[in-house]
């Protein structure tokens, strides 16, 4: 995982492949939300797994990412986080996607995430 210049003066969160995971600390959700919506895309499919405080921490959500070339915005319902958290996204192949002939799955980039919120 890394950051990458999508154009100039914008980065994003790209390089994203099966089992990796990030975490942002210290967040802070306020009130709350009970809605995830992420700006992203995957060529392959992907899963996301929504963590709070941890990778063995409460699953807040699940979101599908279907196979599409370009920027998508998907929204699921999320379990209530408020106050402040740290947030940690496992990522993961879509369940039904083939791997090319002599490809290893955990070697070939599946997502690009742009940003994400809590509402």
């Amino acid at each position: 995982i890394r950051l990458m210049e999508d154009q100039p003066n914008h980065e994003v969160l790209g390089n994203v492949h099966a089992g990796d995971a990030v975490v942002w600390k210290y967040l802070d959700f306020g009130k709350g939300g009970r809605r995830f919506t992420a700006r992203l895309k995957s060529t392959v499919g992907a899963m996301l797994t929504v963590r709070a405080d941890g990778p063995e921490g409460e699953v807040l959500c699940r979101m599908d990412v279907p196979a599409k070339d370009d920027w998508q915005e998907l929204t699921v319902k999320s379990r209530k986080i408020k106050g402040v958290h740290a947030l940690w996204i496992d990522f993961s192949d879509a369940a039904s996607v083939p791997i090319a002939e002599g490809t290893q799955a955990d070697t070939r980039e599946i997502l690009t995430l742009d940003w994400f919120r809590f509402q």
